[in-house]
């Protein structure tokens, strides 16, 4: 009789292990698919505030403005993104 109890003791065991094994793959999914739409939604928050921006050549004129080598860079590639989003939004 204790030889039964304990092989269930050990069945019921390694059920539980398989449970939380299971449980722990599903958690680190779900941080895995959060954190590919956190960098999604924080994507389209950029492309929305670029949407939002009031005249089309603004980013355009300031690309010639006296800035230096760095902030031309980052307009350039706040305006390839703009051109890119109005681009594909109308597809």
């Amino acid at each position: 009789m204790a030889k039964r109890s304990e092989e269930r003791k050990i069945l019921e065991m390694q059920a539980e292990l398989a449970r939380l094994k299971m449980t722990a793959e599903h958690l680190k999914t779900r941080r895995a698919k959060e954190k590919d739409n956190f960098f999604e939604n924080s994507l389209s928050t950029v492309v929305s505030l670029a949407d939002a921006v009031p005249s089309k050549n603004i980013l355009f004129k300031t690309f010639f403005l006296p800035l230096g080598w760095k902030y031309r860079i980052i307009a350039g590639a706040a305006l390839a993104a703009w051109k890119f989003s109005r681009l594909t939004s109308r597809r």
